[in-house]
């Protein structure tokens, strides 16, 4: 389970950093919020080094996970419970289906 942690890190920090990378360096938006279209970023090239994740990318990946763990788990006890409405119902079985294909188990 440790490397699924460390892989959602991993895929955190991959994103922060091609975001980074993307934008490094773009000229300041005018008083309109437009950029230059020279400043538009295009790709990434292949060989773009990505940081470890730090401790606190694990720190969150393993908060995420405890928090989907517990939107199913709290779910699942809505969908048993006898007399819940139905707009409650539908919304803890999108929540059950949804984080459960998210769970690290």
């Amino acid at each position: 389970m440790r490397h699924r942690y460390a892989a959602a890190a991993l895929a955190l920090a991959a994103t922060a950093a091609t975001v980074a990378f993307l934008y490094a360096g773009d000229p300041p938006a005018d008083a309109r919020g437009a950029r230059p279209a020279a400043s538009v970023p295009s790709a990434a090239p292949a060989a773009a080094t990505v940081a470890a994740p730090t401790a606190a990318d694990l720190d969150f990946a393993r908060g995420m996970a405890a928090h989907h763990e517990q939107a199913v788990l709290m779910s699942r006890s809505l969908l048993a419970k006898p007399g819940t409405p139905e707009r409650i119902r539908a919304i803890a079985d999108f929540i059950a289906h949804d984080s459960s294909a998210r769970s690290p188990r």
